[in-house]
């Protein structure tokens, strides 16, 4: 063959591919059998793409895709793993319908994460005027992507004579007489899923229902291959029983009659289902048996066989052999097996078949949000009991029912999750009996508004008035700087109880305590002047005259006013710094936070708050900040009720699961500014009994002051009332 004939006038090949592709033109005009054929031509083409594993696929008389011939697929696991063959159906019909090359790659999901990479180039085959089947490549790993568009030519060629082969054997009935191969079909790009030429003869628009069996290993035979029974075609689902299944929107009840119904379509002994419920599988439904007793030993076993199941994401299939199971499953299935004397048992994961089927057609492609992979909904359970084999297309009706039954379980269970469901029915039974009738609808909305105008203006309601405030014993001492001074040392601390006269804080005042010495030390010298003059004056000295003597006599009155005057300045002055060592008036406790890092050693002024002495065994009260506006609602209240005593109600910021009840004790005569709440009228309320236990001196309190019945919609709308009276009436 020359290179002519071979390849595109675009697309250079080497000469090892060149040669191998001559061998395979030369095989195609030979009268070889089909298995022959396939068997010298598939191990050329993987060695010419330098894949690592190859197939060929032929379409039977049933319409259905069946595996031919491979080469080192089985090792890849592709065959294995049904996750691959609902990645690759679309490109599989895809390939065969446009007879081109299709390159599509899928990542494998394991337990572990996410597997390996299959990278594909599926080759189309027809034969004559009708679909023949495809070929699949699985491209090594380490394959150069720049080079595809080589191996998509390769493959193209590959393709064209095996169609040439196909149109000379009498395998194929509807195969033209031998003439010319058809035209050469355009190799896809890199990185592009598929790109289409037509073939010799023009396809129709569809292929005609090719549907692609479950890989795993060789499920049925093809014309050219030996008389092998051919898998019979699978029969439909009856559409009483799937109707029956959704009927019902209780998950025990819809997984009853999918067991039930399921036995019969699936034609095994036994059928149970299971729902996940949080982290554990729960056997709701076994076929025949009314309910589940799960205390049973049986019943145990396989919930916790499925739930492992479950787990893995994968189907279990057990038929008498057991070297190909996971060893996690071993031993749980061994026990089930042993307690229930099942002969086969096949566990297959239940989803939401809306979700699994968003998951598949996404595959792995690299996107922002990608579609995460849908969790289990639940468990099919089949057994066979007697010695009857499995059905030989249990798989594809399994996966029939599966996908029935995993819809109708999350039906139910997304109805079942409803907030309050008997009372949502409830309503709509009655607001449906409305839809179509305008004249209804219009006086029921009617009498709607009139029962709630007319419930809002004559239905009473208790009218509360709040205030917010402080919790506060009633006895208490404010202490403050008597002088000015400096803090010389503080003999307490923050929650210290405290008795009557106990030392608090010590000052010293340094000019306070000068001016004592001075007057002292003065006084003390006109004692010594006035000793002298009565010395003088008891003792006269020779020639003393009486006018010395009066005159001394007169000295010592001065001095002695002095002295008195220079008594009492000490006197004073003493006080003064007896004050300055700042005692407790009252028993109590320290209330006053962090008092000594707050005190010592600085400087105060008189008349400066020092700290907070306060008894909270004599009584407590509420401190409340009343909106302005408010008053005159507690004064109509007090007027009507005839008493001042009006009942409270608080809450305590550090207990605000009880309530407490008070009364009102006293109204301020005028109102102060609040930084929060604006003008407001200070109240004080006193707590009634029962006391909270242990109160914080200073806790926040949010009370209610109750003023009487007022009409419920004052109650609720009263703010905009009075809006409207202030804004708009006046």
């Amino acid at each position: 063959m020359s290179d002519e004939k071979n390849e595109p006038a675009d697309v250079e090949l080497p000469p090892e591919p060149r040669r191998l592709l001559d061998e395979i033109a030369a095989l195609s005009l030979q009268p070889v059998p089909l298995e022959t054929f396939f068997g010298e031509t598939l191990p050329r083409a993987v060695a010419a793409l330098k894949a690592e594993a190859g197939a060929v696929w032929l379409i039977d008389a049933q319409r259905r895709l069946v595996l031919e011939r491979e080469q080192n697929l089985i090792a890849t696991g592709f065959l294995n793993d049904p996750m691959m063959k609902a990645a690759f159906e679309q490109p599989f019909t895809t390939a065969i319908e446009r007879c081109s090359v299709v390159a599509h790659a899928a990542r494998q999901e394991t337990l572990d994460g996410p597997g390996r990479m299959f990278s594909l180039l599926l080759g189309g085959l027809w034969a004559g005027r009708q679909p023949a089947g495809l070929i699949q490549i699985v491209e090594a790993a380490d394959a150069d992507p720049n080079t595809q568009r080589q191996r998509a030519t390769i493959l193209e060629i590959v393709c064209r004579h095996t169609m040439t082969f196909l149109s000379r054997t009498a395998a194929f009935p509807s195969a033209t007489p031998p003439g010319p191969p058809p035209q050469p079909i355009v190799p896809p790009t890199p990185n592009v899923s598929s790109t289409a030429g037509p073939p010799a003869v023009p396809p129709p628009k569809v292929v005609p229902n090719v549907e692609v069996l479950p890989a795993g290993a060789k499920l049925g035979a093809t014309q050219g291959s030996p008389a092998t029974p051919v898998t019979p075609a699978v029969e439909l689902i009856p559409l009483d029983g799937v109707l029956a299944m959704y009927e019902h929107l209780r998950v025990k009840d819809a997984a009853l009659v999918a067991a039930n119904e399921g036995r019969r379509w699936l034609g095994v002994d036994r059928v149970s289902v299971a729902e996940r419920v949080g982290t554990k599988l729960k056997l709701l439904a076994i076929s025949g048996a009314a309910s589940v007793n799960p205390r049973a030993n049986v019943v145990q076993l396989l919930s916790a066989l499925a739930d492992k199941v479950v787990q893995s994401g994968e189907r279990l299939v057990f038929d008498g052999e057991s070297h190909n199971l996971p060893p996690l499953l071993e031993q749980p299935l061994a026990d089930y097996l042993h307690e229930s004397r099942s002969r086969a048992v096949v566990i297959a994961p239940l989803f939401d078949p809306i979700a699994w089927k968003k998951f598949t057609e996404a595959g792995v492609r690299v996107e922002k949000d990608p579609v995460p992979r849908p969790k289990p909904l639940g468990a099919l359970v089949l057994e066979q009991i007697s010695e009857n084999p499995l059905p030989v297309d249990l798989e594809v009706r399994l996966d029939r029912v599966a996908a029935h039954a995993g819809l109708a379980l999350r039906n139910a269970q997304e109805h079942e999750r409803i907030f309050l469901l008997p009372v949502w029915r409830f309503l709509g039974g009655y607001s449906s009996w409305f839809r179509g009738r305008r004249l209804a609808q219009w006086l029921g909305g009617l009498a709607a508004v009139a029962a709630v105008a007319v419930a809002m203006v004559l239905v009473p309601w208790d009218y509360r008035v709040e205030g917010k405030g402080r919790l506060m014993p009633v006895v208490r001492q404010e202490v403050f700087a008597p002088w000015d001074g400096d803090v010389l040392k503080v003999q307490v601390a923050t929650g210290d109880p405290v008795k009557a006269g106990d030392v608090l804080v010590v000052l010293k005042n340094d000019e306070l305590h000068a001016r004592y010495l001075a007057q002292s030390n003065l006084m003390v010298e006109k004692e010594t002047q006035i000793e002298s003059i009565r010395a003088q004056l008891s003792e006269p000295a020779p020639g003393m005259t009486a006018a010395s003597k009066e005159e001394l006599h007169f000295k010592g009155l001065q001095l002695r006013a002095e002295i008195d005057g220079i008594e009492r300045q000490v006197k004073s002055l003493k006080q003064q710094l007896d004050a300055l060592t700042v005692k407790a008036r009252i028993d109590g406790v320290v209330a006053t936070f962090r008092v000594d890092e707050l005190l010592r050693l600085r400087p105060v002024r008189r008349g400066e708050l020092l700290l907070q002495v306060m008894d909270p065994k004599q009584g407590w009260r509420m401190e409340l900040d009343v909106p302005e506006n408010r008053l005159g609602h507690m004064l109509e209240a007090q007027r009507v009720s005839g008493n001042e005593k009006l009942p409270v109600r608080y809450v305590l910021a550090t207990g605000t699961e009880e309530t407490w009840d008070g009364e009102l004790d006293s109204l301020g005569s005028r109102s102060m500014v609040s930084e929060k709440e604006g003008a407001v009228i200070p109240v004080f309320a006193t707590p009634g009994t029962p006391f909270p236990k242990n109160p914080q001196i200073g806790a926040e309190v949010t009370a209610k002051i109750n003023c009487g019945k007022k009409p419920l919609g004052y109650v609720l709308f009263g703010d905009v009332i009075e809006f409207v009276r202030k804004r708009l009436w006046f």
